[in-house]
């Protein structure tokens, strides 16, 4: 089937010190996206609970290539499933600026699982009833595999608050990217741009646990980071993989003549 489609508008709440959208904001306007496509097909998070299921996101992985969009730009998403299983869907993204120029790309892995049980539940058939098919492969993603040393940075605990937590009541999978980009200083920021982001989920966090972002760097010309997040007994609550260029020469941008107004 064809792709699904949906514009946006970069907004003020999207956007970093730079103007430009952030990775955390790429995140929600695919899964904005995502909501979008299934709720068209009646199979929203909303309808799905009545039958005591709950869709979750277990993989993500972004390529950014190029500016990101600055505030106030046009952006489309387009989304579809690259690959059904019985029990996992693949779900695969691209997103254009303005100029029609893909910025950025990737692709999820999503499941159903039940509300009670936590186990999963086989849905392609839920999908086939919808009426959602494959629309074949928009773009490739790969774990990434980085043959070199990790040396351990920093470890910054975090009070999981209401603002972090989704519908579902458990920690908001972006609320782990943006814990994960705090801890980087505003100089480097400033600086560099990510150019590659994975995100691997492990499983649920919830209001008041304490969790633990530990930072590491590989030991490579590029900046290249592991964040391990983890929760008050030590196991891993989601891992965060990030890629890093320099673009110290955006600071120097007039923004007020960049913009398009």
């Amino acid at each position: 089937m064809a792709p699904f489609i949906e514009t946006y508008k970069v907004l003020g709440s999207d956007i970093d010190i730079q103007y430009r959208i952030t990775p955390n904001a790429l995140l929600h306007y695919f899964q904005d996206c995502f909501a979008r496509f299934v709720s068209s097909h009646r199979i929203a998070a909303f309808d799905i609970i009545k039958q005591d299921l709950i869709w979750l996101i277990t993989e993500f992985d972004l390529n950014c290539t190029g500016d990101r969009p600055l505030w106030s730009e046009n952006i489309r998403v387009e989304i579809g499933f690259s690959k059904i299983t019985p029990i996992r869907m693949y779900a695969d993204f691209r997103i254009y600026d303005c100029h029609d120029r893909i910025f950025a790309e990737g692709c999820s892995v999503w499941v159903v699982i039940h509300a009670a049980t936590k186990r999963p539940f086989a849905s392609k058939e839920m999908l086939e009833n919808a009426g959602i098919t494959e629309s074949g492969d928009m773009f490739k993603g790969i774990a990434p595999q980085v043959k070199a040393e990790k040396i351990a940075v920093k470890s910054v605990n975090h009070t999981v608050n209401i603002s972090d937590l989704d519908f579902n009541g458990h920690v908001c999978n972006r609320s782990y990217l943006r814990f994960a980009i705090n801890t980087a200083p505003l100089e480097f920021l400033n600086q560099n741009k990510p150019e590659r982001i994975h995100v691997k989920f492990v499983r649920e966090a919830f209001l008041n646990e304490v969790l633990t972002c530990n930072v590491s760097k590989y030991d490579t010309e590029q900046d290249i980071f592991s964040h391990e997040i983890t929760g008050e007994d030590g196991k891993t609550v989601c891992s965060i993989y990030s890629e890093w260029v320099n673009d110290s020469k955006a600071i120097n941008k007039d923004i007020s003549e960049a913009l398009i107004r």
